[in-house]
């Protein structure tokens, strides 16, 4: 049987304050804590509403950025009550879900380049505007040493961690993890969510007849989720068990729902099936409910179709108490979820008055005592993506079935590198470095239909149609997956946006460079285009993120919810991250041009004969200091894969961008008697997805065993053995 899941703590920190307590005791409470925000001038919308989180004093004497404080104190709260410390901490791993991240920090580092009209003086905005700053920091504040990324899938993101997490855990990868989300107020919310017109102009009413939109909350909320086996022995006490996780895409629109709710009434479907449930064991719902027309009626239309109209379970949406907390709003709640379990009290829908007559199931107007056994729960986001989990209490959910270890086969390839477009031109390019030209890119689609997506969509879009080339049409699409990487993300259409409302003072904003801003709209038009209907992930973990959205999409066809997938990377030429990267003692003694890569992959899980690699073992966690260590551990993984350090062909490093990676490099090779490694910097420019292109540069060096090692800037590893066929 699989390791069972368990949750043995959570932290909280909102509008009600740090605290799963104090935030428990408010969601019973008739009252609202919604006001004006004052982080920053708001010339139009000073008038709305929000969930503000209290400003607490500054940890350790430490000034830190809103998003990062408040996800310190909730973790601090969920650590204080189960720490990890009987776990091998390369085995605990941290999985952050979360919308913008610290992008508040790089607002304002705007604000003062364009009052100054000086340069941008980006070193620490930066630092903390990658997603995965936020992994980074509550790993370093947990101790966890095991893999970490962030998933920013815009609201939906911390319930696909907490699907990352749990999957992980049931395959055996890891032992226990840090599931977090989090999101915070800036100016790129307020004024994308305005320029949408999707913001209440007072308090949110969910499911409500006369419901007018969102108000936008600060919260993070942190769950230790651990395998139960393992919990017990060290004597933690389980708050939950996780009876199963689905993630699914509509694969219909950037923003707006499917109106029929297909993919989220499938996505409540296959957690039933998964945790062999049948409807009526479900005691609860809690709802993502935002109060907006569109959303409200999908999320009913989806929970008559799987429950029926007079079936259905006593729902509510917390958004009237938390706002909408957008990445944070999946694991905000999971922790009230547990509590309604455990108090067996279920909330009311706050704000709900005047049911609507297009809506026949009507959420909870009152909390109501009763217990139930199992607490189905949803968090859903941009371009359709959509994840639903269910809790169980102790002991009454259903044993699981054997998590079955998949086999990745590579069937396919595209890539995009500086101003070669497709994989033949970039691997036989002498030097492909450089920005993409992107009128080269997506040559048979119509000009108009590529108007819709910026840059780094249509690089990602073109390597993503290259490589699915082999995709056969008769595959189940429900069960295609996109798993994309990216260290910066979209960051053009970001700064985009924010720079347009800094200097015209919130007026005629920018919609279409918001709805194209979040990190996951690349791997959305990948499952627009071609339709894959399975997960849809964004990960972010710095120079690691190709392997860690590879890694997510073998969790994903582990556990059997997917047979295909496309995985990649893309991240795109950005002024304010070549300068952050040449900054002394970082990457500045690379020489290297910054460069634009996109890189994509068609992964089977049965063994084919048009299959050009498979993927014989893939780790990720904190690298060891010495490497001789790091020599040790790869040794043993290469042996795991029933090779030797002479079998392996080439050793393939993505960066060294300075001469102390380089010499820790040098020695690690020479240390795990391994061939002098080939670094992809020096062929294909300075980018965080240079690594993606590892598997086509280990098929252009021939059959056999190949070894692709990153090593990140932040200090996490990945090393991936690969095996031409």
């Amino acid at each position: 049987m699989s390791a069972r899941p368990a949750i043995t703590a959570v932290g909280l920190s909102a509008c009600s304050g740090d605290g799963v307590e104090n935030a428990w005791k408010f969601v019973l409470q008739d009252s609202s804590l919604m006001r004006r925000q004052s982080l920053f001038d708001s010339p139009i919308n000073g008038f709305r509403l929000f969930a503000c989180a209290p400003r607490s004093a500054p940890r350790r004497g430490e000034r830190l950025p809103n998003c990062e404080r408040l996800l310190l104190s909730a973790l601090d709260e969920a650590l204080g009550s189960a720490g990890i410390a009987g776990f091998d901490a390369r085995r605990v791993g941290t999985f952050v879900g979360t919308s913008i991240g610290n992008v508040f920090e790089t607002e304002n580092a705007l604000v003062k380049m364009l009052r100054e009209k000086g340069a941008f003086d980006g070193w620490n905005a930066m630092a903390r505007h990658e997603c995965s700053s936020l992994a980074d920091a509550a790993a370093r504040f947990a101790g966890a040493k095991g893999p970490r990324f962030a998933i920013s899938t815009a609201c939906s993101s911390s319930g696909l961690a907490l699907a990352a997490a749990c999957a992980a855990i049931s395959a055996g990868k890891i032992d226990a993890a840090l599931v977090c989300g989090v999101d915070a107020l800036s100016r790129i919310t307020v004024n994308g969510f305005a320029s949408l017109q999707l913001l209440s102009n007072g308090v949110c009413r969910p499911f409500d007849r006369d419901r007018d939109g969102i108000n936008l909350g600060e919260a993070a909320g942190v769950a230790v989720v651990a395998r139960s086996d393992a919990a017990e022995k060290l004597g933690l006490e389980i708050l939950a068990e996780v009876s199963a996780c689905s993630c699914t895409a509509d694969a219909y629109h950037a923003t707006a729902p499917h109106p029929e709710a297909e993919g989220v009434e499938r996505a409540m479907r296959n957690a039933l099936k998964a945790a062999r449930l049948s409807p009526n064991d479900i005691g609860f719902y809690c709802a993502h409910g935002t109060g907006t027309a569109a959303n409200d009626a999908a999320e009913a239309a989806a929970l008559e179709k799987v429950f029926g109209a007079e079936c259905a379970p006593p729902f509510a949406s917390l958004k009237g108490k938390f706002g909408h907390s957008l990445g944070a709003s999946g694991i905000v709640n999971a922790a009230i979820s547990i509590k309604a379990m455990r108090e067996n009290m279920l909330p009311k829908n706050f704000g709900f008055e005047n049911a609507d007559e297009k809506i026949r199931p009507q959420p909870l107007r009152s909390n109501t005592p009763k217990k139930v056994d199992h607490i189905l729960f949803s968090s859903l986001g941009f371009g359709g993506n959509n994840a639903c989990a269910i809790i169980s209490k102790k002991g009454k959910a259903r044993p699981l079935c054997a998590a079955k270890p998949a086999r990745i086969f590579l069937i396919g390839a595209g890539a995009v590198c500086g101003t070669s477009v497709g994989r033949e031109r970039v691997m036989s390019a002498p030097d492909a470095r450089g920005r993409c030209d992107v009128g080269s890119l997506l040559p048979g689609i119509p000009a108009l239909k590529k108007r819709r997506w910026a840059k780094l969509q249509q690089m990602a879009l073109n390597a993503a149609i290259e490589a699915a080339q082999g995709l056969p049409e008769d595959i189940e699409r429900e069960r295609a997956c996109a798993c994309i990487g990216t260290g910066l993300g979209m960051t053009q259409q970001t700064l985009k946006f924010i720079e347009n409302a800094i200097e015209n003072g919130e007026s005629n904003p920018l919609p279409t460079a918001f709805t194209n801003s979040v990190h996951n709209a690349p791997a959305a038009a990948i499952s627009m285009h071609l339709g894959l209907k399975g997960l849809n992930s964004a990960v972010s973990a710095r120079e690691a993120s190709f392997e860690c959205a590879l890694w997510q999409a073998e969790l994903e066809m582990s556990s059997s919810a997917a047979d295909w997938a496309i995985a990649g990377a893309c991240d795109e030429y950005c002024e304010c991250a070549e300068k952050f990267m040449s900054e002394p003692g970082r990457f500045a003694e690379a020489s290297r041009p910054f460069s634009e890569i996109a890189a994509a992959y068609l992964i089977s899980r049965q063994p084919r004969g048009d299959a050009f690699a498979e993927v014989l073992s893939l780790d990720i966690r904190d690298c060891e200091r010495r490497p001789e260590d790091e020599a040790r551990a790869l040794s043993e993984q290469i042996a795991s894969c029933g090779a030797a350090a002479g079998d392996v062909r080439t050793l393939i490093i993505p960066f060294s961008y300075n001469k102390f990676q380089r010499r820790y490099m040098l020695e690690l090779a020479e240390k795990a008697s391994l061939p002098s490694p080939v670094f992809l910097e020096e062929r294909f420019g300075l980018n965080y997805s240079v690594s993606a292109l590892a598997p086509l540069a280990a098929a252009e060096a021939g059959g056999g065993i190949h070894v692709a090692f990153t090593k990140t800037s932040t200090g996490q590893r990945a090393s991936t053995i690969l095996k031409i066929l």
